[in-house]
């Protein structure tokens, strides 16, 4: 397999997290002392991904910093964003960096401890310009709460249904996905098509490729949306939400500043 690298959504405003988000970025809060992009990051390298891009927008300068401060292997790469461009125009305006094969796409603020190499290892060998995308999927408590889909014993996604009253299971996007090269491609022709280039990669494309989308469940994996304050504090809180870190860097507490304390 091709070196893997990894796109790190991270530069949304984070207004459902306000006021924490007053002082940092939302990439910044700490969860369990250690701020979720770091979280990331471990799980990145832990997972065998050598190169990862974030892309940075609301107090960019303070997540450089911390980036400054942070010691891992992997090689980390920031593009600013003035104006977000959603999921899918951030990889259209980096398909430099994306190409020469499969890629990761996530959102930081969905935390997790899911077996991103299983992920590559699963997509990478069988997307195509027409089987573009493998979507990690996790099981919703609360279906009719989620975006749910079906998916064929291969593994193909066959339907979506947007919280609908009656899903017909309780499989929902883990916002973790593997893409084949020609995703920005493919972009392209939706932005044609739209008539914009801010794109949700989910809303504005993915919905319109039933039959020929991936899914991979995360299993017994944590998936946890720390996007607003009510779900943070309740991650902060569990006392079964246990994060590993690499071997030789059990101790946190120099990733935190004092601007990275709430």
């Amino acid at each position: 397999m091709k070196a893997m690298k990894a796109l790190l959504l991270a530069a949304g405003l984070g207004s459902r997290l306000r006021p924490l988000t007053h002082a940092l970025p939302k990439c910044l809060v700490p969860v369990k002392g250690i701020p979720v992009l770091g979280h990331w990051l471990h799980l990145l390298e832990k997972h065998g991904f050598e190169e990862v891009l974030i892309n940075t927008g609301y107090q960019s300068e303070k997540v450089l910093d911390f980036l400054d401060t942070f010691y891992t292997p992997l090689r980390i790469h920031t593009t600013h964003e003035d104006r977000l461009l959603g999921t899918g125009g951030t990889i259209r305006a980096n398909r430099e960096f994306l190409a020469g094969g499969s890629f990761l796409v996530a959102h930081v603020d969905n935390l997790t401890n899911a077996n991103l190499g299983e992920l590559m290892a699963f997509a990478a060998p069988r997307l195509t310009a027409e089987l573009p995308v493998a979507i990690g999927l996790f099981r919703c408590p609360r279906p009719r709460e989620c975006g749910i889909v079906e998916i064929r014993d291969d593994g193909v996604i066959t339907s979506f249904h947007e919280k609908v009253e009656d899903p017909p299971g309780d499989l929902a996007n883990a916002g973790l996905y593997a893409c084949h090269e020609s995703v920005p491609s493919l972009l392209d022709r939706v932005a044609q098509e739209t008539g914009g280039d801010e794109l949700d990669l989910c809303r504005d494309a993915l919905t319109r490729l039933e039959g020929r989308l991936l899914g991979w469940p995360i299993g017994d994996a944590f998936l946890i949306d720390i996007g607003n304050v009510e779900a943070y504090e309740r991650a902060n809180l569990d006392p079964d939400l246990r994060i590993e870190f690499p071997p030789g860097r059990t101790d946190v507490g120099a990733l935190l500043s004092p601007m990275h304390a709430l």
